[in-house]
């Protein structure tokens, strides 16, 4: 589905405003979007994104489910509503979100290291250095996975082996 061509400029004008911090002209546009195709996850999750930006935690949740319910297979529309519940430190619910992506798209990395992060601050170690593993499986010399890796190592008396991590 693409979007016809005034909805098109709309979201490209929008997107542009809210990169160079111009948030109200931002949301009057993706407002305006809304208007134009509500049914549409991509201005949806642009939409969180923004709320979530201006301290606006509430109304941030309502479009990020609106996304998820839209496009329940769009693994972007997961990943970003995990960012969101990561950054609230609601570690269960961005956890769940970030197995979502996983589900979907198994090679997605950033989805692999930040739901170890989730692991990690749930106290669920084993999964975390799992995940945190399969991350250097794709990406092997990622030094936030080493670094949490080594964390981990840390956390469990390894020292030697936190050590190995920490000089990869």
């Amino acid at each position: 589905m693409t979007p016809h061509p005034p909805l098109d400029a709309l979201l490209t004008q929008a997107a542009q405003c809210h990169q160079t911090g111009e948030h109200e002209q931002a949301l009057a546009l993706y407002q305006q979007a809304l208007a134009l195709d509500d049914q549409n996850p991509a201005i949806h999750l642009a939409l969180a994104a923004l709320y979530a930006q201006l301290q606006q935690p509430h109304t941030a949740l309502t479009h990020y489910h609106q996304a998820l319910h839209l496009a329940p297979e769009w693994p972007e529309a997961h990943y970003q509503t995990g960012l969101f519940f990561l950054k609230s430190h609601h570690f269960h619910y961005a956890s769940t979100q970030f197995h979502n992506v996983l589900a979907l798209q198994p090679s997605h990395f950033k989805a692999l290291f930040h739901a170890g992060v989730c692991a990690l601050q749930r106290d669920q170690l084993q999964e975390a250095q799992t995940l945190f593993e399969a991350v250097l499986k794709q990406q092997p010399e990622d030094i936030d996975a080493l670094v949490n890796l080594g964390a981990l190592a840390l956390k469990q008396d390894q020292g030697q082996r936190a050590i190995d991590y920490f000089t990869k």
